[in-house]
């Protein structure tokens, strides 16, 4: 959507059509609305009585030149996340983790992978594999409730078996595409492999 619209601007731009520039900015502020309106209806509905759990991305850090290649800068400053949170939390409970190393710790073993490429994640320590976007998932759940624990007084458990059992959902990612609420973990029986539907 984002896109279009800076292509649609660019060439009102480039032809000085004013009126037409402040036309197409104004339609596209309108579609992003609409869409993170639609987009937090669907989470409200489909997952009622939840707590919706967010990465606190710091928006700076992921468009700066040092750190982040051309492309994905790009990317990342179309992505409105503040306003998709704010919008969620006003219709339903949320919270925020820290995003650090969430798509990069194995949520079996803990173990920290330096890089990865592509869409899935393989842990070399034991040997999991599993879409980046569910590891980031069940670390991002993990996160929160270890944090709550403390703050609450609950006991205390590092068991991943524990935070694995349950099915957690991985979060939307704004991709370009039609955004994909949800995404049920497959687990393989030996315990060697997971999967996922993507999201």
């Amino acid at each position: 959507m984002k896109i279009v619209y800076e292509k649609k601007k660019a060439v009102a731009q480039s032809k000085g059509k004013r009126e037409l520039y402040e036309k197409y900015e104004a339609r596209e502020r309108n579609r992003v609305r609409d869409f993170i309106n639609k987009l937090s209806a669907g989470l409200v509905r489909l997952l009622p009585n939840s707590i919706h759990v967010f990465e606190d991305l710091d928006k700076e850090n992921l468009t700066s030149r040092k750190s982040v290649y051309r492309g994905r800068r790009k990317r990342n400053a179309r992505t409105p996340w503040r306003k998709i949170h704010k919008r969620v939390s006003e219709v339903a409970l949320t919270d925020s983790v820290s995003p650090e190393h969430t798509s990069r710790e194995c949520p079996r073993c803990r173990f920290r992978v330096k890089t990865q490429v592509g869409h899935e994640f393989k842990c070399p320590r034991c040997n999991l594999k599993m879409n980046r976007h569910n590891v980031a998932a069940v670390n991002i759940r993990r996160r929160y409730l270890k944090g709550k624990s403390r703050m609450w007084g609950f006991p205390r458990s590092d068991e991943p078996e524990e935070t694995m059992m349950v099915e957690p959902r991985a979060g939307v990612t704004l991709n370009g595409r039609s955004p994909m609420i949800w995404a049920p973990m497959k687990w393989g029986s030996e315990g060697g492999e997971a999967k996922g539907n993507g999201a």
